[in-house]
């Protein structure tokens, strides 16, 4: 799943490689989050992250916002529906 940085939590573990404007990641996927490494996201202006369901401790990840699910991604909208709404 794809979150922003901010709910981001030690024991997370990352989906895939992390990059900023470099050509080589600045952290690798299953990488272990820490405070310290959260820091260094923070730093290089990383906004978001992909990271698995669970974390290292094999307790379920319940972050508060989800950008972005992988494994479950969200039913197309169509313009119809979308301006249905709207009005």
């Amino acid at each position: 799943m794809q979150i922003n940085i901010q709910y981001l939590q030690e024991g997370c573990i990352l989906l895939e490689d992390v990059y900023s404007k470099t050509k080589r990641p600045i952290m690798t996927e299953k990488t272990v989050i820490t405070k310290e490494l959260i820091e260094i996201l923070k730093a290089f202006l990383v906004t978001d992250v992909h990271v698995e369901r669970y974390l290292v401790d094999g307790e379920p990840f319940k972050p508060k916002e989800i950008i972005g699910d992988m494994e479950n991604p969200q039913r197309e909208v169509s313009f119809n529906e979308m301006h249905l709404e709207a009005v």
